[in-house]
């Protein structure tokens, strides 16, 4: 049952009947629509295990940078002034409720060479600069965000159990130790989202407008890590012709957009690379589990793994492909 509909209807000033199912974000978030004066709005109610004080902690630092004109989406507070809300269901289990202002347009699991045409990604770059700017001018000592190879996010394993490859394994710290001796404090270093793929960017087709989603994994880290999320998430989901081709100019296409809106030290294509196998890495062995148990595959999971072991072993570049 959904956990305290009536409460959480009350309390953000809707009609329960028109709570709408929206298509789900995450592993493990019930996801609404509803209306409300007019305009459309996205609730999202969290599982019990979800932490509060870290749930609030991102969403006040997302509304600061909705105040300073990021490309995010704007968070909503209740009517009692709260952008996260605890609410008790009838079997005593507690969960946490966010709601934010539903941005236009739609997000993409699947690209094709035409699903979107070169200006989209170009703005995803300069998007992606736009928030990384602000990120450095709200700081992040006092803000409580893990690092990157600490906090729940795709670029950190915490189970090695379930992958039995040794050479993964040792490959995966190799890169995870070349990231940790890099990740120094400067000028490319900050609050980053860490989980910006495609499903959490919202392009509206009509205008060509990047909106960022879903913030539940903000972390410390540098900002290439942010570059290398979209360049590998494109990299799977990108189904042509030519992939190598497609791909390397699209992702030059991001960066080099990237570079031209950043105020900071220029990052180039070759970094972003590097990254790109500790990323392919990390979420080999996450998933290996499902890899090696779920017959057969599906969505996005299916798209990754089609050779991939192959790849890995073989250490072939992430951007390559015959």
């Amino acid at each position: 049952m959904r956990a305290g509909i009536l409460e959480i209807a009350s309390l953000y000033d809707f009609e329960p009947g028109n709570l709408l199912n929206a298509e789900s974000r995450g592993n493990s978030n019930e996801t609404f629509d509803f209306m409300r004066s007019g305009e459309c709005f996205i609730l999202r109610i969290s599982p019990p295990d979800q932490d509060f004080r870290a749930l609030s902690r991102n969403m006040s630092y997302l509304a600061e940078h909705f105040s300073l004109g990021s490309p995010v989406v704007e968070p909503v507070p209740s009517r009692s002034g709260n952008l996260v809300e605890e609410v008790v269901a009838a079997d005593g289990s507690r969960y946490c409720v966010t709601v934010t202002r539903k941005a236009p347009g739609i997000s993409h699991d699947y690209l094709s060479a035409d699903s979107l045409n070169e200006e989209v990604f170009r703005n995803i770059g300069r998007n992606l600069a736009i928030f990384h700017n602000n990120s450095q001018k709200l700081g992040y000592s006092s803000r409580g965000f893990p690092d990157l190879l600490d906090g729940d996010n795709c670029f950190n394993v915490r189970n090695f159990s379930k992958c039995a490859d040794d050479h993964v394994i040792g490959r995966y710290g190799e890169y995870r130790r070349m990231y940790a001796e890099r990740a120094v404090p400067g000028d490319n270093f900050g609050v980053v989202h860490s989980d910006i793929h495609f499903d959490n960017i919202i392009v509206d087709l009509s205008s060509n407008r990047v909106t960022f989603c879903d913030f539940d994994d903000m972390c410390k880290g540098l900002f290439v890590v942010d570059l290398t999320m979209v360049v590998f998430d494109l990299g799977v989901i990108m189904q042509c012709e030519r992939k190598t081709e497609v791909v390397r100019n699209l992702a030059g296409a991001i960066v080099d957009s990237y570079n031209q809106t950043s105020t900071r030290e220029r990052i180039y294509l070759s970094e972003v690379e590097e990254f790109l196998k500790l990323l392919e890495l990390s979420l080999f062995i996450r998933y290996y589990d499902f890899y090696t148990r779920s017959s057969p595959l599906q969505g996005w999971l299916q798209i990754f793994y089609e050779g991939r072991e192959e790849r890995i072993l073989s250490d072939a570049p992430f951007l390559t492909w015959k």
